[in-house]
């Protein structure tokens, strides 16, 4: 499923053996997050932390985003944003610099629960 307005994709992977994401509480500011991912397409992952600078801000574009204070870098796009319990809050979606961001932003919340669907098992 794809949402162009919202700049996120969700791909189904068969034989991808990772953990289940469950979708956590709406986050507020200061929350703690951590970012999972590989950054400069590195084999290797990167984990990092740091906490919501934003919930819910408009950034130039007229785009919401929400802001967090942690650092990500080019290929950390898609990555999971992770709240204090490992549960998904946002996907990272940008960065401001072509090196180490130390302010990234990611899918509102709101925007998050348009796609639930794949993040909750079906009862």
């Amino acid at each position: 499923d794809v949402n162009t307005d919202i700049d996120i994709a969700v791909i189904r992977a068969h034989w991808v053996f990772a953990k289940e994401l469950k979708l956590g509480a709406e986050p507020t500011w200061r929350d703690a997050l951590t970012v999972v991912g590989h950054p400069f397409g590195y084999k290797g992952v990167f984990i990092t932390q740091g906490y919501v600078a934003n919930p819910h801000t408009v950034i130039d574009t007229a785009r919401f985003f929400m802001v967090f204070d942690v650092a990500g870098a080019p290929g950390n796009s898609g990555s999971p944003v992770l709240d204090a319990n490992g549960d998904l809050i946002s996907i990272l979606q940008i960065g401001w610099g072509r090196t180490f961001s130390p302010i990234t932003g990611g899918a509102t919340y709101e925007d998050l629960l348009k796609f639930k669907k794949y993040f909750t098992k079906s009862e």
